[in-house]
């Protein structure tokens, strides 16, 4: 079998089974496996497949084919220009986080690049990693109550922005000393319908947002405010139907200045809130 069969052979299996990128999810898993970039393989194609690399290739496919994200498989997830590792402990990176960064650098730019920035719910640490590396004097910090992901973090963080970030374990920001210019968050909001639905096999404490997605927002809001210095800024991603909740809940508490991002499809992702 050439390398072009398998590869097309997977790509008919993970159609059927996992998502909408099988060609895509089957020549990252047998490069990765032949330990090749995407071109090389590409060009390798008209090339013989080894049974040992095939029996690999076919153990990934499978995984995937259950709905294991290929990140997990690979260990590793490029987000906003820089790779992450990952693993089963955190959630994996998605394009559509990278919006929190970028309303947050423009916070930064507005407040200036010293601005101290924190990241709740930090998982991977992808949020506070590609701050502190656009904006060098920023002093950033981080916090997750699960140990494993904020050893994956301060491993991310290590790599991008060695020395740059403090991280702290703490429920929500319960634990969290100080005070900031800006609080970004991505916490869990997934319905458990939503959950059932997704099947990615990522940690369920990172999705799960109670009956209705929206019980971290109505802890953590609450516990912004005495966390934020004034006129500093509340960062938070949520689901597509959830931006008018959200706004609502920061109303109540005193934010002014609520507003709404939309991600690259249109969708209502990060809403923000100023602490008056």
């Amino acid at each position: 079998m050439t390398i072009r069969e398998a590869t097309l052979q997977a790509a008919a299996q993970l159609r059927e089974t996992a998502g909408d990128t099988p060609l895509l999810d089957a020549t990252l898993l047998l490069a990765e496996v032949l330990e090749v970039s995407r071109e090389q393989l590409i060009a390798a194609y008209p090339e013989e497949i080894s049974p040992e690399a095939w029996n690999a290739f076919r153990r990934l496919v499978d995984e995937r084919s259950r709905g294991v994200p290929v990140a997990y498989l690979l260990g590793r997830k490029e987000f906003y220009g820089l790779e992450f590792a990952v693993s089963r402990e955190v959630l994996v990176p998605r394009p559509d986080s990278e919006l929190i960064v970028e309303v947050a650098l423009e916070l930064i730019a507005r407040i200036g690049p010293a601005a101290r920035l924190h990241d709740c719910c930090t998982g991977s640490g992808c949020i506070a990693v590609a701050v502190a590396w656009a904006v060098p004097q920023a002093q950033v910090s981080a916090s997750d109550l699960s140990t494993a992901a904020l050893r994956i973090a301060q491993h991310n963080a290590e790599r991008h922005t060695p020395g740059r970030i403090r991280f702290q374990r703490s429920d929500y920001l319960q634990d969290i000393g100080g005070s900031f210019d800006v609080i970004t968050a991505n916490p869990p909001y997934l319905t458990p319908a939503e959950i059932e639905v997704l099947a990615s096999g990522e940690p369920r404490e990172a999705l799960y947002g109670g009956a209705d997605g929206l019980a971290a927002y109505r802890r953590l809001i609450p516990e912004a405010v005495d966390k934020l210095s004034v006129n500093g800024y509340l960062v938070l991603e949520g689901g597509r139907e959830q931006h008018a909740e959200i706004a609502a809940l920061l109303r109540e508490a005193g934010f002014a200045e609520v507003s709404c991002h939309r991600d690259l499809g249109g969708a209502p992702r990060v809403t923000v809130g100023r602490l008056g």
